[in-house]
Formats: C-alpha cells, structure tokens, sequence
C-alpha cells in the first residue's frame, strides 16, 4: 500500500509502536521533571553491517557513519559491544533468548551481508567489526562538524518567501571546497523537495553545475 519494502514497512511499524508507548509515559515522566525515551538493542555488528549496506547502495559521508547512538528519542546503548559479547553475557547469566528465524532468510540483502559477507571478512581480519565501529565514530564527528558549516552557509546566504520559494545566493560557494559545496546543494534540494529520500549524487552534482554555470 505504501510502495515500500516488507522491512522498511516492518520496521516503520516498529517505531511507530515505540512511539506510542512513549506517548504513554510521557505525562509521568514530565510530572517527575524527565523525559521518555526508548533503549533498542542494535549493536555493533548492525553497525557494520549497515555500513556495508549503504556502501554498497552509494551512500555517502552519513552512511558510513552508520547507526547513530541517539536519534530523538531513541537511543542505542549497545553499539559499543558485538553479537558475541551479548550471547557470551546471557550464556554466562543463564538466560535464554530468541533468534528471529527471519535472520536466515538472505533474500534479504541485509541477511546477505550478515550471513554471507560478515563471516567472510572476520576471516581476514577479526576486528574488522571494532575498526568498522571506530571509523563510523569518526564519520558521525565529521558529520556533525560539516553540518554546522553547512548551516551556517545556509544561514547566512538561504532565504525562504512567504510563498515558499527558495532563494539562494550561488556567489557565496565560489572558492569552497567541492565537498562543501555539495553538501550545501544537498540540503538545498532536500528543503525544495521536502525530504532527503531518493536525492542522489547525481541530482546534486547536475543542480551545482546548474548553479555555477553562470548563464541559462
């Protein structure tokens, strides 16, 4: 119905039921003077393995920064630790737990990396997990240092009409670096178009050579 896949419609579903037990407790929590928020269990091979996917998809700067600890009012407090770790912890507890039989299924490109890639490349090197999670450390870092930049580009050059017409001075990028550049574009079009879905690297590279073209 929404013209989306089975996981990412899945995993909409998810959020949207965190959301509403957040709503549940919101009042309590805003009576004792803190907030909600909600603990999800992804970990550092989710982490790799998204990174592997968006790489594989074209994805940019953000998507080796991989899966962000905190998102609003999600935070993931166990990217710092494997799989292993975990199973290790709960097997030493005595604890039981559930594998998603689903997990298996490498129709799934996700499953693919983690059933297929992830086993391969621990053979050519085991911390190949660790170094993945400290290189999207430093991505997220970069990330955040390039978006007050670019913020702070927009702030000063961007101007919205009351109709809703984006303005943008196209001067002020002469003699910034390319990336920069790009990364001004891109955010650019995802306020013309409303959502950063489906924007490409190609639709912002032909909008920069529109914009420094000088004529036409």
């Amino acid at each position: 119905e929404q013209g989306i896949s089975v996981e990412e419609a899945g995993r909409n579903v998810r959020y949207e039921a965190f959301k509403e037990e957040e709503r549940r407790f919101s009042d309590m929590a805003s009576e004792r003077g803190g907030s909600v928020k909600t603990a999800v269990a992804h970990h550092g091979d989710d982490n790799a393995e998204t990174m592997l996917f968006h790489l594989c998809r074209g994805s940019g700067l953000e998507g080796l920064a991989g899966i962000w600890p905190v998102r609003g009012s999600i935070i993931r407090p166990l990217l710092c630790v494997t799989r292993a770790d975990i199973e290790h912890f709960l097997k030493k507890r005595g604890q039981v737990y559930r594998t998603d039989a689903t997990n298996a299924d490498v129709r799934y490109s996700r499953n693919r990396i983690r059933n297929e890639i992830m086993p391969q490349m621990r053979l050519i090197n085991e911390g190949g997990v660790a170094h993945m999670n400290a290189l999207a450390e430093d991505m997220r870092e970069l990330s955040v240092c390039l978006r007050k930049e670019t913020d702070k580009v927009l702030a000063a050059h961007m101007k919205r009409s009351e109709d809703g017409t984006i303005c943008f001075d196209t001067e002020c990028l002469s003699g910034r670096q390319p990336f920069l550049q790009r990364r001004i574009m891109a955010e650019l079009l995802a306020e013309a178009a409303g959502s950063r879905k489906d924007i490409s690297r190609e639709h912002i590279r032909a909008l920069l050579s529109l914009s420094l073209g000088g004529t036409g």
